[in-house]
């Protein structure tokens, strides 16, 4: 049996922001696709300006928008800027596909309460997403109780307990994501096939581009083969394929980003709107 889950590191990423008003659950929502497109590059213009002398000029920018756009914005922004900096500090036996990306992570759990305290679910999936940009075949796992801080305190008197607590139904489980790496003929990345109660379901090509969601209940256990094509890895090599036993759905069941990586944004400003609706949009049917 192979299985594409051998990496065994765990990522645990905590995000606070406290630009604009915080999210109410219920609260009115401006469409991501006309708030979000402009606050990630105002942001990331800010921090790159430092060097050259223009930060008041672009920070003048990054306020103006971000003023008129949810938190969550900003919070993806941070997140990234942040994981950048942490990637020389990850373990030495991390294994990275690009070295722009972060290293194969067999769960990743987010804390903070500007992700967990999203108005919509989706819209805290989408920020993980978009932000740490995993590669392979994750876990993402949600602290929406804000519990990482004790938890952390409590490891260094019982770190089995902290074990044990990661392990509970504490935190909720997003759903499984499988994010392929590289580039294919014709658009091909992978096929996957998933098996439930020993029945197999159908064969489903992953082309690039976009978010797709498979329904798999949360608890529900099922197996998935995974074969990508030639120059496409999922953590087990350009071309390996293989067995995941026992994937076990979250909210959002098996989720599958073929987006590239790192992900590449539009650069015009309707076509960035397109995509970014169409991401949120997949997933917010479920």
């Amino acid at each position: 049996m192979t299985s594409a889950r051998a990496g065994g590191l765990v990522l645990v990423a905590a995000i606070a922001c406290a630009c604009g008003e915080p999210a109410r659950p219920g609260g009115t929502v401006p469409s991501p696709a006309s708030t979000c497109a402009g606050a990630g590059d105002a942001l990331a213009t800010a921090a790159a300006a430092r060097a050259d002398g223009h930060l008041s000029r672009a920070l003048a920018g990054a306020r103006d928008v971000v003023r008129r756009c949810p938190s969550q914005a900003a919070a993806r922004q941070v997140m990234r800027l942040a994981i950048g900096k942490s990637l020389p500090m990850f373990p030495r036996e991390a294994i990275y596909p690009l070295p722009s990306t972060v290293p194969w992570f067999d769960r990743i759990l987010v804390s903070g309460s500007t992700v967990a305290r999203a108005p919509r679910l989706e819209q805290s999936l989408l920020m993980i997403l978009d932000a740490l940009q995993p590669v392979g075949i994750a876990t993402i796992i949600l602290d929406q109780n804000n519990l990482v801080g004790a938890i952390g305190a409590g490891a260094e008197i019982d770190p089995v307990l902290a074990v044990h607590v990661l392990e509970s139904s504490a935190f909720m489980n997003l759903g499984t994501v499988i994010s392929p790496v590289g580039k294919a003929r014709g658009g091909l990345l992978m096929r996957i096939q998933l098996v439930r109660d020993g029945q197999k379901e159908p064969v489903i090509d992953v082309k690039e581009g976009g978010l797709q969601v498979i329904p798999l209940p949360a608890g529900k256990a099922a197996d998935l083969y995974v074969q990508p094509m030639q120059s496409v890895n999922i953590g087990l090599g350009p071309g390996r394929g293989g067995w995941v036993r026992r994937v076990v759905g979250g909210t959002y069941g098996l989720i599958i980003d073929a987006r590239g990586r790192p992900i590449q944004v539009p650069g015009a400003f309707n076509r960035r709107q397109e995509a970014l609706l169409s991401w949120q949009t997949a997933l917010s049917g479920f």
